[in-house]
Parts: C-alpha cells; sequence; structure tokens
C-alpha cells in the first residue's frame, strides 16, 4: 500500500512538472524591430500569430522582447507606465496592474528574453527566459500592454510599422 502511494505522488509530481507553461510555439513571425536610444541597442522586438499577419484582436498573440542590455525591473516598469501616460490610456486598474508587474518581473540581462502572451480566452502570460512567471489578471490588461507597441498613438511609431511587418 505503501508503494502504491509513493508512486502516486511520484506521478503527481511528474504530471505537475510537464503542465508547467510554455510559450506557444506555432505561432507565425509578422515583423520584427529593434529598438536603439542614441547609440545603444536596447532590444529586438517580434510579433507572432497564428497567420502571421496582425489584425486588430488577433489572439493568440505573442510579444517577445530579446535584451541587448541589463536593465532593472524598475525601470521596466517606470517605462511601461510613462508609455501608457504618453498615450493616455488611464485604465481605472492601472496602479493594480503596475503592482501585479513590480512582483512578477526581474531583472533583464543582456540576452535575456521577455514574452507577452495574449490568448482568445482573453487571459495572459508572461514567460521570462521561455520560463512562465505570471500574469495580470484583468481582461482589460492584454490589449492595452499591446498597445505600448501597437496602438497607432505609440510612441514610436516606427517599432510599430516593423513589428506589423510594413517596412
Amino acid at each position: 500500500m505503501r508503494l502504491l502511494y509513493l508512486l502516486s505522488v511520484l506521478f503527481i509530481c511528474i504530471a505537475t512538472k510537464e503542465s508547467i507553461a510554455q510559450p506557444l510555439s506555432e505561432l507565425e513571425t509578422v515583423g520584427t524591430a529593434k529598438l536603439r536610444v542614441l547609440f545603444f541597442d536596447i532590444y529586438t522586438s517580434e510579433l507572432k500569430t497564428e497567420s502571421g499577419e496582425y489584425k486588430d484582436g488577433s489572439r493568440p498573440i505573442q510579444l517577445k522582447i530579446i535584451y541587448e542590455r541589463n536593465i532593472k525591473s524598475s525601470a521596466l516598469i517606470k517605462q511601461t507606465k510613462k508609455e501608457w501616460d504618453a498615450q493616455m490610456a488611464n485604465d481605472k486598474n492601472q496602479l493594480s496592474w503596475i503592482k501585479t508587474l513590480e512582483s512578477i518581473w526581474p531583472n533583464i540581462e543582456s540576452g535575456d528574453t521577455l514574452t507577452f502572451e495574449l490568448y482568445k480566452n482573453g487571459k495572459n502570460q508572461f514567460f521570462y527566459n521561455e520560463r512562465a512567471i505570471g500574469n495580470v489578471n484583468d481582461p482589460n490588461f492584454g490589449e492595452s500592454f499591446l498597445d505600448i507597441w501597437l496602438s497607432p498613438k505609440t510612441t514610436r511609431p516606427k517599432i510599430r510599422r516593423e513589428m506589423l511587418g510594413n517596412n
């Protein structure tokens, strides 16, 4: 009986380990863009969808950012807020989103990836170096987050054009 119990526990552990979320791999690239500030490469971003084409509301959608510099999580948070402010994106839950991001985003080192996925059901997931790190449990967050890059009101229209495949 004890052996059966131990085998059951082992099976549960193995099953749980294999169910850890991984980024979607079957998506097609829409476009890529490199953010440069002055003479410094900051990151390369890649946008993916099922068809490899972007249409407003496309789901699932993946935004992958490959960083080329070390960046503290506090700087990422500050820039995210700055971008929302510049777009006048003032969702009533924005402060809650920021608090959640503060708890899940790590400090970034050159070569690290931060990936965001937004699914058909409105749920989302962040990945750090291909490992799930958390999500923001609000159906309005995903679109608002992607708008930093994809909205016509973005502060970086060249990045938007390139990510949307309009080089």
